[in-house]
């Protein structure tokens, strides 16, 4: 995988490591100096990046850390030092050529409905197939990724019935109503609701290790698609950073596809059985560390008799826990809590799947639901939402589901063992908690003791967040670390403010 674009200070080489629009890494330059996306709806080009040379990029990276700017010779001779800053960045100075999306009309279609449903996993045709039966009760559901649902479609048709907006991405709350827009169809939509549901799902967490910025460094999610679409070679040497059952699954399907596959189960159980003679198994691992420049190329393995592993690697794809997809809940002022059966953040909610928030309810992944209880909650929880009475059976069951998810407060939950994300051996070096802007683990580390105590107000010192992902990379993983390094209760520094648009958007669509 090839860079396609630099990080904002250093100039490090990125490539994407999820596949979202909100990501980064997705957006590059083409030699005509034209900005670009990494997706389908916009137009595919060859990435035009050339890296900066290493050592002046190191040279940066020394220099060029969080709250640097607040030295006495900066601050007064700001105007030079800015003019400076500004030079370092890879990205385009405005104005920008846009991207193949230039037209300046865009449909708007406001909409009423009882019940918004929108999800990005089966619970959410599963919820809408069930409610659908009710022609008393108009309905949506909106799902934004095609490629998804069509899997989905595959273990569950969508009725019939079913009022569905397929590939719109949702925006936010406005004081409009709920805010869609489908960029290939070019078309915005307002949504006013009664109810609202989010099944949005959970994606992979960034790891944190040296050098886990690195080209090549990608998602499970995003190692999927390409597998899809036969981006992976029989001679590819893939590792796979795995965490419990997802990361045996990973394994399995990479080998069986025929590449040479490393297994790193950074479990804290015994060695396990893997099932499969397809891939080999580093087990008790201590930390991690990533080399390359461009590319990672090599993957050097500690484990925890002191023994070190070097293998040599052309992928490496992180399928530790999962981190839920809140950010839409966050938009929508509902409390959070942590999940121990997610081992992340997620949001609070009930029995019946509501939450603080009248009228919202979550179900699914998301929610701290595991996999084998999915499609039964759906189908229990469309009653409460169509208030309906439940028979004795179904409470019973959802107070197991619930039971399950381990929802604990957030203020007074401290990490006390290692996350599994966490493969470093120290808080210094190239560990990237916000590769977005560039934030080192040691920046997030200083801050915090320099008595920046929320993540808020690390944000404001560090930059932490502000990247186009709008901390979906970070900040969850800061507030975790910090108290697991800090011994302080992950709500004690809160989160960081979420505000829509919850996806970056072109000039061209507003």
């Amino acid at each position: 995988m090839r860079a396609t674009s630099l990080s904002p200070k250093f100039g490090r080489p990125r490539a994407p490591f999820f596949g979202e629009i909100w990501c980064p890494w997705i957006r590059t330059l083409s030699s005509n100096g034209s900005l670009n996306y990494l997706v389908k709806h916009h137009t595919l080009v060859e990435p035009s990046v050339r890296p900066r040379n290493r050592i002046i990029s190191a040279i940066f990276t020394r220099f060029g850390r969080a709250g640097f700017y607040h030295n006495y010779f900066i601050r007064n001779l700001w105007r030079y030092i800015w003019r400076f800053i500004v030079g370092m960045s890879s990205l385009p100075r405005l104005p920008i050529k846009e991207s193949s999306l230039t037209e300046s009309s865009v449909d708007i279609e406001n909409m009423n409905t009882d019940i918004l449903i929108i999800g990005r996993e089966p619970s959410a045709v599963i919820l809408a197939n069930e409610i659908s039966l009710n022609k008393s009760v108009s309905h949506l559901l909106v799902y934004d990724d095609e490629d998804d649902l069509s899997e989905v479609e595959k273990r569950y048709k969508i009725d019939s019935n079913v009022n569905i907006l397929r590939g719109a991405h949702y925006l936010g709350y406005f004081e409009d109503g709920h805010v869609f827009i489908n960029y290939l169809k070019r078309k915005i939509y307002v949504v006013n609701s009664k109810k609202i549901v989010f099944a949005t799902g959970t994606r992979d967490v960034y790891p944190i290790f040296e050098n886990n910025d690195l080209p090549g460094i990608i998602s499970s999610d995003l190692a999927l698609k390409l597998l899809k679409n036969n981006c992976i070679k029989k001679d590819h040497r893939l590792a796979v950073l795995g965490y419990k059952e997802r990361g045996l699954m990973i394994s399995r399907l990479f080998a069986d596809a025929g590449a040479e596959v490393y297994l790193i189960d950074v479990s804290e159980s015994p060695e396990r059985i893997t099932g499969s003679e397809g891939y080999k198994v580093f087990n008790k691992i201590d930390y991690i560390k990533a080399s390359g420049y461009d590319h990672v190329k090599s993957l050097e393995i500690r484990l925890k008799n002191g023994e070190k592993k070097i293998i040599e690697i052309d992928l490496l794809i992180t399928a530790l826990n999962r981190q839920a997809n809140i950010e839409p809940l966050l938009q929508n002022h509902v409390s959070t809590a942590y999940s121990e059966s997610l081992e992340s953040i997620t949001v609070l909610s009930r029995l019946d799947g509501s939450t603080d928030v009248p009228n919202i309810y979550v179900l699914g992944s998301m929610s701290g639901t595991k996999e084998e209880y999915i499609e039964e909650e759906a189908r229990i929880i469309s009653k409460t939402i169509l208030d309906r009475e439940l028979s004795s059976d179904e409470k019973k069951t959802l107070e197991k589901i619930f039971i399950e998810k381990k929802l604990v407060d957030i203020n007074s939950k401290i990490i006390d063992k290692r996350p599994s994300f966490y493969l470093a051996d120290s808080i210094y070096g190239s560990k990237f908690i916000c590769p977005c802007e560039d934030v080192l683990l040691e920046d997030l580390v200083k801050a915090f003791e320099n008595g920046y105590t929320s993540l808020e107000k690390i944000k404001r010192y560090t930059a932490l967040g502000t990247g186009s992902c709008q901390g979906r990379i970070c900040k969850y993983n800061a507030a975790i670390i910090l108290s697991y390094l800090k011994k302080i209760p992950i709500g004690s520094v809160g989160l960081i403010r979420q505000r829509p648009p919850l996806e970056p958007v072109e000039i061209s669509f507003l």
